[in-house]
């Protein structure tokens, strides 16, 4: 049921080191008290969601689950209610458990979050778009899903989730690839308390903006071939083959790419608050150049002089020399 664990490749060393310290470095901290999440491949937590959770939350929800599942082959099960479950509870996103040991998401910043450990709980809790709307995620059939989080919604519920992966689980993403997840292996899973309070460092962070926030033309911009290149069609190839062989038709081939992409965009936390800048001086031909018949009363006056030289009719580029480009950038 999983993009990335058909590879049925042997993690490395290095991650096996990384699984026992997350399982049994907590036995030696004084007074810490380590929750088991799966036990012999046998599912010892629940997902808690509130009744009707946002669509933020119920995503991160299914995130955790199936990252769990990658690293021990259990599938946790995610229950929705106002009441919590017996037994140890991971509680993902505002609901009245959360609320009962005293934390407020309202309080929390922009973007902020939590990642906080209870006597058998886990709060992944953060800020998010109150947005309550259906969901589709199936990793069995990736081309399906919709309804995800957007790059530009408040998703701190997500970061939480994203945060307690990293930091207690050991999971890593490295690309946007079926090679790309990398997940410590083991049947059983127990974390050490983290108490983290925190919200991405900057509030811009944007890898799609050149492409109008479209994953699908993801690849294309970031390798070293264009499209049309045999080795562009080899490295794909190479990079979604589980993908490839499950979807021989293009379109359904194309948007499970996209949306392979899109997973990797939002685990890597792109988005926060729109801020783009750049091609800002295109503005100056309505403004400076000639009356537009769209926004006429945006036209200032001609300023021929702002404008690159040696052309006939309307110059391509501005003339960055112009005193009366700088005066006039100053000024704005």
């Amino acid at each position: 049921m999983r993009l990335h664990n058909r590879l049925k490749r042997k993690p490395p060393t290095a991650a096996l080191v990384l699984t026992t310290s997350i399982g049994l470095a907590a036995s030696t901290a004084t007074g810490a008290r380590q929750l088991s999440l799966v036990t012999n491949g046998e599912p010892a937590a629940t997902i808690v969601l509130a009744s009707h959770p946002t669509r933020v939350a119920e995503f991160a929800a299914l995130e955790l689950q199936h990252h769990l599942r990658l690293i021990t082959g259990a599938t946790l099960p995610i229950a929705k209610g106002d009441t919590r479950p017996e037994g140890t509870c991971l509680l993902v996103g505002d609901s009245p458990a959360v609320r009962a040991l005293g934390i407020k998401p309202e309080q929390l910043l922009f973007e902020q979050y939590l990642v906080r450990f209870h006597p058998g709980a886990v709060a992944l809790v953060g800020h998010d778009c109150p947005d309550s709307g259906e969901v589709v995620y199936d990793m069995d059939n990736l081309a399906t899903g919709k309804g995800w989080p957007g790059f530009w919604e408040e998703r701190g519920t997500l970061h939480a989730v994203y945060d307690f992966l990293e930091r207690c689980c050991g999971v890593r993403w490295f690309n946007q690839t079926e090679l790309g997840t990398v997940c410590p292996k083991t049947q059983t899973l127990t974390v050490k308390p983290a108490a983290v309070k925190r919200a991405p460092a900057f509030r811009f962070r944007d890898a799609l903006g050149a492409m109008g926030d479209n994953p699908a033309l993801y690849n294309r911009s970031v390798l070293l071939w264009t499209p049309d290149a045999p080795q562009f069609k080899e490295w794909t190839e190479a990079a979604y083959p589980n993908l490839r062989r499950q979807y021989p038709n293009d379109g359904q081939f194309n948007a499970a790419q996209s949306n392979a992409v899109r997973l990797f965009a939002l685990r890597m936390r792109n988005g926060g608050e729109v801020c783009r800048c750049n091609h800002s001086l295109y503005g100056y031909y309505s403004r400076f150049w000639e009356k537009r018949a769209t926004q006429p009363e945006l036209f200032v006056e001609k300023r021929p002089e702002m404008f690159a030289k040696g052309y006939e009719g309307q110059p391509p580029q501005m003339c960055y020399t112009s005193p009366a480009l700088i005066r006039q950038l100053a000024q704005d």
